[in-house]
């Protein structure tokens, strides 16, 4: 059975296709173990609220794509090797999709491998009805992408090219959002080019505007309050706290609101050893700092506009909301 140029309507949404069943009856087109069929697919609008209705569990899922490409398959399986979709304003993907279990939304399976696209993750975020992004990466615009996504929409892992405004950034990542009040989870490594890790953060200060780094992390939660795991950095030729930093390591544990960490720094302006602690259980936070300077130069952290050369061991142990408001103990010793 084949139709051409069929005009499909219904709630919102408007399909422009041919269609070829070989081998096939009207009646087994939407049975879920019919046999294959082939589809054109032309400029046509679809409404995941349309698709939800159909389905034995709405999808979570919201908004209208534009579509285009060949598709075969059926309602058990369906793939297409040139799918291109557009989303609101700036949103395009051109794509080699494949979907299984598609009329059960909690046991779809997607493996979706895209190219030379683009992605606002603003748009994004009103897709995707049960997931909120860290504002950080609202803020970096629009992105270029080349990706793949394997899973389902609320456990999946994801290997991306990403080119930003901000920055590249490229890795794997696996993240798992529980369909309960649970913290999001992820594992994975990645790495950034010359990127703007402020607007990431959403800060104001300057942790680093040049960042080129290797990072490895495994946690749960955005914030302080759910955030846990291991946080791994190596980073290189950066702009950090409003210096340039050759060569550094970071490694920071979380958990149960209170954050550890060992960093390292061999620069051409000095090498640092640091540990520090912060307890942000009690009402005001608890700071902790202690280690070693060799051979700073004061100099590139704005305290002198001469070079001044030294080496001291440092042990600060404060209580405040923020550096200007810190009471406690600064001890500095063996300083030369």
């Amino acid at each position: 059975m084949s139709v051409e140029n069929l005009i499909l309507q219904a709630k919102g949404s408007k399909l422009n296709l041919d269609v070829y069943f070989p081998k096939t009856t009207f009646g087994s087109i939407f049975a879920e173990d019919g046999s294959p069929g082939f589809v054109t697919l032309r400029n046509s609008n679809i409404r995941f609220e349309t698709i939800s209705y159909f389905l034995k569990k709405p999808l979570e899922l919201a908004g209208t794509v534009n579509a285009s490409g060949n598709i075969r398959g059926n309602l058990k399986k369906l793939e297409s090797s040139n799918l291109r979709l557009a989303y609101q304003d700036s949103t395009r993907l051109n794509a080699v999709v494949s979907l299984e279990n598609i009329i059960e939304s909690d046991l779809l399976d997607m493996d979706i491998r895209v190219q030379s696209s683009k992605v606002s993750l603003g748009e994004i975020d009103s897709l995707l009805t049960n997931v909120e992004f860290p504002q950080g990466l609202y803020d970096m615009g629009t992105l270029g992408l080349n990706a793949n996504f394997l899973g389902k929409y609320y456990d999946f892992s994801v290997g991306a090219n990403i080119f930003s405004p901000k920055g590249n950034l490229a890795g794997t990542v696996s993240m798992f959002f529980p369909q309960n009040d649970s913290a999001n989870t992820y594992t994975g490594n990645f790495s950034t080019t010359n990127f703007d890790l402020n607007t990431l953060l959403g800060v104001e200060g300057n942790i680093s505007n040049r960042l080129n780094a290797r990072f490895a992390v495994n946690g749960q939660g955005y914030n302080i309050d759910e955030l846990a795991g291991t946080y791994e950095m190596w980073a290189g030729n950066s702009n950090i706290l409003g210096s340039v930093i050759d060569s550094s390591h970071i490694f920071l544990t979380a958990l149960d609101k209170e954050l550890n960490s060992n960093i390292d720094v061999w620069d051409r302006q000095g090498i640092a050893h640091s540990t520090f602690n912060w307890n942000l259980k009690e009402s005001i936070p608890h700071f902790k700092l202690k280690g070693q300077l060799q051979n700073m130069d004061l100099k590139q952290f704005g305290v002198s506009e001469k070079p001044i050369w030294i080496d001291t061991e440092y042990d600060i142990d404060t209580q405040g909301e923020s550096p200007a408001e810190w009471i406690g103990k600064f001890d500095f010793s063996q300083f030369s």
